[in-house]
């Protein structure tokens, strides 16, 4: 158990800030960056400097009360929410503090989002952009349909896939996420994406990262690449007057929902996707697809 002075002395930020830190060594970048913004949201709402025998459940409430207030989507308070409350047991566990279960009362969970997924013709729509004039869209453009052409794959495992990936007429590579072995089989047009962009002196099979030897200068290049792309994306978007603000991960939503719509098996769109178990498939399609919803609805109302 730690000194009734260390307790009186530790802070949440101080605690979320060396999980920060340590996840950043362990390679968990996301995680890192999730702890150290939860961490300063803390601090700019004044509650920072509080010991972790002040944090209390009035105090986390007015937190997430305060984030709400200046902006923060409830999505955002939740996340940083669970990172805190991830702190504060790793507090626990350390003997820092009792455990006085200060976030009971507030929300961690993500409520539903909007849904993100578009319509075949709305990709017709994208493909079909006149963008010859425009070099830095119509890699945008390529790189987004290139992401659905292989099965919804994430940007941060294009960003890695190496020439060594292919075999063939397929694609076999594993989640930068999770390590989950995913096989993809390459369409003509994905294999003209490569073709068109692939630089012949790099072993990655497309320009997004170049430096191979230096982890955190890939990472860096991998960051401002996806930035840049979805930035380009939203003024595709706009061109192709979409509803939904366009970025990478639409193509990933629009694959499945597409797949969903044409009676793919669930098992096989998980496989495709790379989800653990088809119960996650099933939530995660639910959340995309209200069209059985809208459909009963006019049955229903054009009864009478």
């Amino acid at each position: 158990m730690k000194s009734k002075d260390n307790t009186k002395k530790s802070t949440l930020y101080g605690v979320a800030m060396r999980l920060s830190a340590l996840s950043y060594e362990q390679g968990k970048i996301s995680s890192s960056r999730n702890f150290k913004a939860a961490a300063i949201a803390l601090d700019k709402y004044g509650f920072g400097q509080k010991t972790l025998s002040e944090i209390g459940s009035a105090n986390m409430e007015k937190l997430q009360n305060a984030m709400c207030t200046h902006g923060l989507s409830a999505n955002t308070s939740a996340s940083y929410m669970r990172k805190l409350r991830r702190a504060y047991r790793v507090a626990v566990a350390e003997g820092l503090v009792p455990d006085n279960r200060p976030f009971d009362s507030v929300s961690t969970t993500n409520s539903e989002t909007v849904k993100r997924a578009l319509l075949p013709e709305h990709m017709t729509r994208i493909r079909l952009l006149p963008l010859e004039d425009n070099p830095r869209l119509e890699y945008a453009r390529d790189l987004f349909l290139f992401l659905y052409y292989c099965q919804g794959m994430s940007f941060v495992d294009m960003a890695h896939l190496k020439k060594e990936n292919i075999c063939r007429d397929s694609l076999t590579y594993r989640r930068q996420k999770t390590g989950q072995l995913i096989y993809t089989h390459l369409s003509p047009q994905a294999k003209a994406i490569i073709t068109h962009y692939s630089d012949p002196k790099s072993p990655y099979l497309l320009p997004i990262i170049s430096n191979q030897d230096d982890p955190t200068v890939g990472r860096r290049q991998y960051e401002t690449a996806h930035r840049c792309l979805n930035r380009r994306l939203k003024v595709i978007g706009t061109m192709a007057n979409l509803d939904i603000p366009l970025t990478t991960y639409v193509a990933r939503h629009t694959w499945a929902s597409i797949a969903h719509a044409k009676d793919i098996a669930i098992s096989v769109i998980s496989a495709s996707l790379g989800h653990t178990s088809e119960r996650t498939t099933r939530i995660y399609l639910a959340a995309l697809d209200h069209s059985s919803i809208e459909l009963a609805a006019l049955t229903v109302a054009n009864a009478i």
